[in-house]
């Protein structure tokens, strides 16, 4: 098994944007809701992601979670 994190760039942009509405749904589902819909914004996900705000994981290659850095 191979495992690499790493910053994601531009070109992660649908992998990590995939991931985070993947999760999004599930939460609804279970009654755990995580984010309001303008922070599922594609335009804004994508200039966040741009600017570097993302990690990504791929686990032998496919992409399997993403962390978003917030400083709060």
């Amino acid at each position: 098994m191979s495992i690499q994190i790493r910053q994601a760039l531009a070109n992660d942009f649908s992998a990590v944007s995939n991931i985070i509405e993947e999760t999004a749904r599930w939460l609804v589902e279970i009654n755990v809701p995580m984010w309001d819909e303008d922070e599922l914004n594609n335009d804004i996900m994508r200039a966040e992601v741009e600017a570097g705000l993302f990690y990504i994981g791929y686990c032998n290659g496919e992409p399997g979670g993403t962390i978003r850095y917030q400083h709060e």
